[in-house]
């Protein structure tokens, strides 16, 4: 299993570095990418992830990522747990990560999501535990 996690005040699993030491591992088997000093990822860093398929966990939470990086981040790959609290991120994202039928784990705390999305995002992920 391959994932990928940005920075997280509360977890402080992170790698010093660019984005380069990607493949360095936290010694749980997960490899983990802390890009900047303060460890937050924009939207031009999930960019620069050239083949995003294999990803199963994906925590970017207190990062700066918008809409536009859910939809790289759910491209073609088969999440099973997707982290996106504390981002900058609307209904709009709710297509993208709809398609993820496999996925079973969800936050979305303090984000643009309405109530209305949220219900949409239940019921089209229904074996999903969604936390908002």
């Amino acid at each position: 299993m391959t994932s990928v996690f940005s920075y997280d005040p509360y977890r402080r699993i992170g790698v010093e570095g660019p984005i380069e030491r990607l493949k360095q591992s936290n010694g749980y088997g997960e490899r983990v990418v802390d890009p900047e000093p303060r460890g937050r990822i924009h939207d031009e860093h999930i960019k620069k992830f050239p083949n995003l398929t294999h990803l199963r966990h994906v925590g970017l939470g207190y990062s700066h990522i918008t809409d536009e990086s859910v939809a790289d981040v759910c491209a073609g790959s088969h999440l099973e747990y997707l982290g996106l609290s504390f981002n900058a991120i609307t209904d709009e994202t709710i297509v993208h990560i709809s398609r993820h039928p496999g996925l079973q784990h969800l936050t979305i705390i303090d984000t643009a999501i309405s109530d209305n999305g949220t219900r949409r995002l239940r019921k089209a992920l229904r074996s999903c535990r969604v936390i908002r």
